[in-house]
């Protein structure tokens, strides 16, 4: 007769190759890196607003 407890101890599944498992994100996580991902948004903003005062700069000297 089988005992009951080895009826419990199925081995875990094999990950599937084609489909990784998709990342759970924590809301720590999302805490740190909200202030980062608004930082990199604004990064094209700012540098642009350096390349225009640059010219400006340049024209004012000449």
């Amino acid at each position: 007769m089988p005992h009951a407890s080895a009826a419990a101890c199925n081995p875990p599944s094999a990950p599937q190759p084609e489909k990784p498992p998709a990342p759970q994100a924590t809301a720590m996580s999302q805490a740190i890196h909200a202030p980062l991902d608004k930082a990199k948004a604004v990064e094209g903003q700012v540098q642009a607003a350096k390349d225009a005062q640059d010219k400006q700069i340049e024209a004012d000297t000449q």
